[in-house]
């Protein structure tokens, strides 16, 4: 809170006694009568300076006094590295990214398990459980069923409705269909 305060500079200046009764007559003084001086505003509780009203102002409800100094004491992780100290690990974790970066990779990657190894290798991807890949009958079958419901207007559709593939999905009718090796056998069909 301001108090009505006097000029000390015109006081010492001879000036007279220049008396504001708050803080925007005060900064409208200064700003007058003494343009040379550059003005700061100070939180009266932790000492902390502004050097604008706006600043000083926002600071004002947050300030929860003097804190205390910095000390070794009150930062608890070191860097192993360089030795430097930090309150948080978060801080200790940012200054190792930047600073130390390929020692803090080893650290973490020493610190990830090795994935066991595959007993046996996996197989071609499976289509639907049980399926893999696509039969040589399924494949005829593919073939006679395109032939069947050429003039469809959804050929796909056709197929996938007609159930003789209920292994497969329509999406995978379709993309069977739009693969080059079965466009080369149905040409060859035809």
């Amino acid at each position: 809170p301001f108090q009505a305060t006097s000029c000390a500079l015109c006081l010492l200046g001879g000036r007279g006694n220049y008396r504001s009764l708050d803080l925007a007559a005060t900064i409208r003084h200064v700003r007058e009568y003494h343009p040379s001086l550059k003005q700061t505003f100070v939180c009266s509780r932790c000492r902390k300076r502004y050097s604008t009203k706006h600043a000083a102002l926002c600071h004002v409800p947050k300030c929860r006094g003097p804190g205390s100094p910095p000390g070794i004491g009150n930062l608890a992780f070191a860097c192993e590295v360089c030795h430097t100290h930090y309150a948080s690990q978060r801080g200790l974790s940012q200054h190792q990214r930047h600073a130390h970066p390929a020692v803090r990779n080893e650290i973490r990657a020493a610190q990830v398990a090795p994935a066991p190894p595959r007993a046996v290798p996996s197989p071609r991807r499976v289509t639907r459980p049980g399926v893999i890949g696509w039969t040589p009958e399924e494949m005829e079958t593919l073939l006679e069923l395109e032939v069947r419901f050429l003039a469809e207007r959804r050929v796909a559709h056709a197929i996938h409705l007609s159930g003789e593939l209920p292994q497969r999905s329509l999406k995978q009718i379709r993309d069977k269909r739009n693969t080059l090796t079965y466009k080369r056998r149905r040409e060859a069909a035809w």
